[in-house]
């Protein structure tokens, strides 16, 4: 066949679209979905002495009740073989790895297994990961060792909620590289570490939400994530040990151990004591609580999602974690407040030995 053409229809536009285009003026990137796929259709595509028409075909009309024209049909005969070739896979639990195909150029491999794309996140894992947690290895309120038992995923969805700016706060907030008096007194920016609140010495991200002076911020705030507890239809053994918790983590007090554990809540609560509260109120909760919520939400026959349970909870703590900086900050850059009556005094010392300097 030298001559003619084809028409190749696809359910699905944006599949349509990348097969179609022609590398010179679309060229693929390693990154994108199906980057191995794209590679042998369109390098075929481009050989065949013939042209090559698409078409795009609505998918699942039947399930919408809507009239089938052949081309509807042909569709609904090749999705039907494609889920009863995957079917008959799952129940001969029978692999099937991504394998090199003939006309793929660029193959991307990670532990001996095929990769579909180029996986950024992946490849800087495996380079720099080990450097990475060796780095937090140092810091005093995390351990790698917990690494594998944090829900992590759930911690990334609470943080992509946030608006752009307090997903840098939280960033700088959380690693403790925003401007606390003990940080910017190690940057040389001033000559003391004294909270501007209450004056204790070192006053570090940890102490923004365990200030004395903010008791009744505290007091609002933990109204306010009770309220969320219930929004969420929490287990109500669950949540009590959560508020309890915090409490006793506030006051530096020991952790609250439920005497029952009819959902996991005794098991969530040792579980989160062993990887510590300080990480709990910094988002970085145990797995177990999410296994616990899961356990109530069965029991009750609720479709809700543990997860994003999890991930509208740590979601709340980030907001108030904001909400003690902002306060911290108002009460620092009041007309009355510590930075403006340091200032004053200063002036007030530079006028002085200006005068006395002019009388001598």
């Amino acid at each position: 066949i030298t001559s003619g053409s084809i028409t190749i229809a696809l359910d699905g536009h944006e599949a349509m679209k990348q097969a179609s285009y022609d590398n010179a003026n679309y060229p693929l990137q390693s990154g994108q979905v199906c980057f191995d796929l794209l590679q042998p259709i369109r390098r075929l595509c481009s050989q065949l002495p013939i042209r090559v028409h698409w078409r795009w075909v609505e998918g699942h009309q039947a399930e919408k009740g809507k009239k089938l024209d052949w081309w509807g049909r042909q569709n609904q005969i090749v999705d039907t073989l494609a889920k009863t070739y995957w079917n008959s896979c799952q129940q001969r639990l029978k692999a099937s790895p991504p394998r090199p195909l003939l006309h793929e150029d660029y193959l991307v491999f990670h532990q001996d297994t095929k990769l579909s794309r180029f996986h950024p996140r992946m490849i800087y894992a495996q380079l720099y990961g080990h450097r990475t947690l060796s780095y937090w290895q140092q810091k005093t309120n995390f351990s790698t060792a917990n690494m594998d038992v944090i829900m992590w995923p759930e911690a990334h969805q609470a943080l992509c909620r946030l608006p752009f700016g307090l997903q840098r706060f939280w960033l700088k907030f959380s690693t403790g590289f925003l401007g606390t008096a003990q940080k910017l007194f190690v940057r040389g920016f001033q000559d003391h570490n004294a909270c501007p609140r209450c004056g204790e010495p070192g006053e570090d991200n940890v102490h923004v939400l365990r200030c004395p002076v903010a008791s009744g911020k505290w007091t609002k705030a933990q109204a306010s994530f009770r309220h969320e507890l219930q929004r969420l239809h929490t287990a109500p053994e669950l949540a009590h040990a959560i508020i309890a918790n915090l409490e006793s983590w506030r006051t530096a007090g020991p952790p609250c151990v439920p005497l029952t554990n009819h959902w996991g809540e005794r098991d969530a609560v040792l579980a989160q004591h062993e990887v510590g509260w300080t990480n709990f109120v910094f988002g970085r909760w145990h797995r177990q609580w999410s296994i616990a919520q899961h356990h109530y939400l069965l029991a009750q026959n609720s479709k809700l999602s543990p997860r994003r349970w999890t991930a509208a909870l740590i979601h709340k703590l980030y907001l108030t974690a904001w909400d003690f900086w902002d306060h911290r900050n108002r009460i620092l850059h009041a007309p009355g407040g510590p930075r403006a009556t340091a200032e004053v005094q200063d002036l007030d010392r530079r006028i002085r030995e200006e005068l006395l300097a002019g009388l001598a």
